[in-house]
């Protein structure tokens, strides 16, 4: 069928289009005349006028010497044996431009097999090569920089980069049908499932610091950027993971909070040794007293009660210092306590610092704590928020000339608690705000300050999502400083007591396992003064071998114990399956850490007295 003439000029217009777009052009080579013809399209690749440039004199010489080297090849075997040839290559045009080529033969034979002409196309592919020299240098930069993983909507990985590889010690081919779950402990599966995955279906993007397990067991942290990739229906097709590697920097992180703890301590020393004296002076005092009072009860009973509370104020006192020296766990981020309970607390630990030594050093700080007390549980640590009020006190304390008041208010604001700390001390000037949250930046000298406090403060609440601002702050005005912890979607856990009174625990059996005789015996005095069934065993290895030959209802423990340790003996305990509630008696608080791994559920630090150790008593009771 003949097309019209109209009809074939419109295709030649749609051929030249088609031409243009794709930056092309069409050649042909007739051997039986040995004539070339080009398109329009191939001259305007070459820069070269169709009315005025003769093919004849077309050479390679603008080509590069390996695109000549190749293509002569392929051209000879096109002409010599029939085979078809497509290769790229580089060359300079008639106006002296540098391109990338691309240019494909198809031999055509005669019936007997002979080769009578070759057709192909002539392509500018420089954007192309432009383009994929772009994309390798992204991804040569992606591999270089970062760790790199794809994950599909199941969080399967398909792939990891090098990079991944390398730190977390597995090859692609042991990743590759993985979950991407195995790889996270607990507690990061946790934050995975209940952060990340919301905030990818709602936004398709999450950031976060993220530990992972190595090949070895050891850990390494990402600070992790995850895409997720989604369908023309909105639904997530896979996961595209991004991540720095910033082990070293949490290493050194931690390494700064411990020569903070350390400082603290030796800071301390000196205000919790004087504060110890007078204690120890107030308890000789009153045991010379009560001596002299044995022939009145009433004077006796309140000598009595004086050690007592004397007692106490020197456990709160090393209670502060074994917070402050014990490093935080990374890995617990959570309290175990309300926030307002927490800063109280921190106060009162800390007087020795804002009351005794500030005394001394003849200042007079008021410090008020304003709460709503709801009893909100926060992202963070105890001992994490302890040392966050350490440096705040400590800094509000060494801003105070004279006399001064340190003013802390909390207030919930849904997903966060606000804390403001304002105090009346000497401000700061616009140049040390723009720099008081730098390491080691400090207008102390080195001997006061090293600067890691405010800083190691930002640090700790970045991480979980938190910040830290100074509001207002001007010399000789005071400072303004407001903090945001991320809140935690609990409640603090109440206790229901269904024991209240000493007859409900009267005939119940206790196994004490105390190692320190004076200890052992003041203790199973005040148990059996409780009306209780009391075995002490002065070793882990003796309590053993009484388990085996008789049960009981209760088992109170020290942890410090030569042979075997409270915490061994725990597992052993358990190993024998036995059920009865199980609880600790330490010099040392019983960490949330420690608590899990060994399944204590009831813990009471020493120094205690009668009515602590009746309260446990209770409480343990009610699961018998």
């Amino acid at each position: 069928m003949k097309m019209k003439s109209t009809e074939l000029l419109q295709q030649n217009d749609f051929f030249d289009i088609a031409q243009e777009l794709g930056q092309l052009g069409a050649w042909e080579y007739r051997l039986n005349t040995d004539e070339y013809l080009w398109s329009e399209g191939v001259y305007k690749i070459h820069d070269a006028d169709p009315e005025t440039f003769n093919l004849s004199n077309y050479s390679l010489d603008h080509w590069s010497e390996h695109t000549r080297e190749v293509f002569n090849v392929a051209y000879a075997k096109a002409l010599t044996a029939g085979e078809d040839y497509d290769i790229t290559g580089e060359m300079r045009t008639f106006k002296g431009r540098y391109i990338h080529f691309r240019t494909t033969c198809r031999v055509l034979k005669d019936a007997q097999g002979n080769v009578v002409r070759l057709v192909g196309i002539f392509q500018d592919i420089s954007n192309l090569k432009e383009q994929e020299l772009l994309i390798e240098t992204y991804k040569d930069a992606l591999d270089k920089g970062s760790l790199v993983s794809v994950m599909d909507k199941e969080w399967t990985i398909k792939h990891v980069n090098s990079n991944f590889e390398k730190v977390s010690q597995y090859t692609n081919e042991e990743l590759v049908g993985q979950s991407r779950f195995v790889f996270l402990p607990e507690d990061e599966l946790k934050k995975l499932r209940d952060e990340a995955m919301p905030m990818l279906r709602d936004s398709g993007l999450w950031h976060g610091e993220v530990s992972n397990r190595r090949k070895d067991g050891g850990l390494y942290w990402l600070s992790t950027n995850i895409v997720a990739l989604k369908n023309s229906s909105g639904e997530v097709e896979q996961y595209l993971g991004f991540c720095t590697d910033i082990t070293e920097k949490k290493e050194t992180e931690e390494l700064l909070a411990e020569s903070q703890r350390l400082k603290v301590i030796g800071e301390m020393a000196a205000s919790i040794a004087h504060d110890f004296n007078n204690s120890l002076q107030s308890i000789m005092g009153n045991i010379e007293a009560a001596k002299f009072s044995l022939g009145n009860p009433t004077q006796l009973h309140k000598n009595l009660e004086l050690i007592e509370r004397v007692a106490f104020n020197v456990k709160d006192r090393i209670k502060a210092l074994q917070g402050l020296g014990q490093p935080a766990s990374s890995k617990i981020r959570r309290s175990t306590k309300a926030i307002d309970s927490l800063i109280e607390e921190s106060v009162e630990e800390l007087s020795p610092i804002w009351k005794d030594q500030a005394e001394k050093d003849g200042k007079t700080i008021s410090i008020s704590v304003e709460s709503v007390k709801d009893g909100l549980l926060v992202g963070l640590s105890d001992g994490d928020v302890k040392n966050i009020f350490y440096n705040l006190i400590k800094n509000a304390v060494e801003a105070i000339s004279a006399k001064g008041t340190l003013e802390i208010s909390i207030k919930p604001k849904e997903l966060y608690v606000e804390i403001s700390v304002v105090d009346n001390g000497i401000g700061m000037s616009k140049e040390v705000r723009e720099k008081v949250f730098t390491p080691f930046f400090s207008t102390k000298t080195f001997e006061v300050g090293r600067g890691l406090g405010l800083s190691g403060v930002h640090g700790l609440l970045h991480s979980v999502g938190g910040s830290i601002n100074i509001i207002d702050s001007r010399p000789g005005e005071g400072t303004h400083i407001r903090l945001l912890l991320p809140v935690l979607v609990e409640n603090v856990e109440v206790v229901s007591k269904n024991v209240s009174s000493v007859e409900d625990i009267q005939g119940v059996s206790v196994l004490l396992v105390e190692d320190d005789a004076a200890i052992g015996e003041s203790s199973k005095f005040l148990l059996e003064a409780l009306g209780l069934q009391c075995h002490w065993s002065s070793s882990a290895l003796d309590a053993l071998e009484e388990l085996k030959h008789r049960s009981f209802d209760l088992i109170l423990s020290d942890i410090g114990m030569p042979e075997m340790n409270g915490f061994q003996f725990r597992e052993k305990v358990r190993e024998l399956n036995i059920e009865a509630p199980f609880a600790c008696l330490s010099g040392w608080e019983i960490s949330e850490e420690d608590a899990s791994r060994y399944g204590i559920e009831y813990s009471l630090m020493k120094p205690y007295n009668l009515e602590s150790i009746k309260s446990l008593l209770f409480e343990m009771a009610c699961k018998i």
